[in-house]
């Protein structure tokens, strides 16, 4: 049976070894290993806490990945490294480049989707995880594909156009726009 006097010692050895000050409301810091941005705080003041407890968490930002649901009939178009646009709905009208690092080979039973991956470059911490995004995967039928800006389209009734220049002439040319 072991003495309650020497639990308190252990115990105040214990936090002193990771730089707690003694007394009330004892101090110390805490240091994580990665760099990134504190995305959840779970703690509190005067909360009691052991080893399990996971107080904060630290995620890199600068490089986030979407899960996207892709429909099992998709699955042969999708590539890992394939280009990908990313439409997010609180910033209508931003765009962000993206790759698929990874392509899921199981198919949800219920909603006969698989999850893909697409990594996307965050250095100006504008995406925020947990936000909802349109994302379009371009796959090898996009080959012939082109993505413009939409200021270079010229509408004409229902049709859009675009200039090209062809043997230094310009020539109009009817688009179809993809989603």
């Amino acid at each position: 049976e072991t003495h309650p006097l020497s639990d308190a010692n252990v115990a105040l050895a214990r936090l002193e070894a990771v730089g707690a000050s003694t007394g009330d409301g004892a101090t110390f810091s805490l240091r994580t290993s990665v760099s990134g941005t504190v995305v959840e705080r779970n703690a509190s003041p005067g909360q009691l806490v052991g080893p399990e407890t996971n107080l904060f968490t630290v995620a890199d930002l600068y490089h986030v990945w979407i899960t996207v649901d892709v429909y099992e009939s998709d699955f042969e178009r999708v590539r890992r490294g394939a280009p990908a646009v990313v439409l997010p709905r609180a910033l209508p009208d931003e765009k962000f480049a993206g790759r698929v690092t990874v392509a899921g080979s199981v198919v949800d039973t219920v909603t006969r989707t698989f999850k893909v991956r697409v990594e996307v470059e965050n250095t100006e911490g504008r995406l925020r995880p947990g936000m909802f995004a349109r994302v379009r995967l371009l796959t090898s039928e996009d080959r012939d594909s082109l993505m413009i800006p939409e200021e270079s389209l010229f509408p004409v009734g229902d049709d859009k156009y675009v200039y090209k220049v062809v043997d230094g002439r310009a020539q109009r040319q009817k688009i179809e726009i993809g989603q």
